[in-house]
C-alpha cells in the first residue's frame, strides 16, 4: 500500500487508478488446512459491480460451502 501511495505522490499512478487497485484488496482466499484454496471471496463485489458476490456451489463439498457461508 506505501508504494502505491507513493505512486500517487509521483505521480506515476492516478488517485482513480490506486481507488481501483485498492478495491481488490478484500478478497479472501478460503482453504482447508493448509490445502490450495477452494474459493475466493470479494467482499467488495457489490462496491464495484451492484451486485453481491454469489458461491459457485458445483463441485464443492458440502463443508466447503459451510465454511464459504460462515464467512
Amino acid at each position: 500500500m506505501l508504494r502505491l501511495l507513493a505512486e500517487v505522490a509521483s505521480g506515476d499512478a492516478s488517485p482513480r487508478d490506486a481507488l481501483e487497485r485498492l478495491s481488490w484488496l478484500p478478497v479472501e482466499e478460503i482453504a482447508a488446512n493448509g490445502d490450495a484454496p477452494f474459493a475466493r471471496l470479494d467482499h467488495h463485489r457489490s462496491l464495484r459491480q451492484g451486485q453481491p458476490e454469489v458461491v459457485f456451489g458445483p463441485g464443492k463439498t458440502p463443508e466447503q460451502l459451510l465454511a464459504i457461508c460462515r464467512r
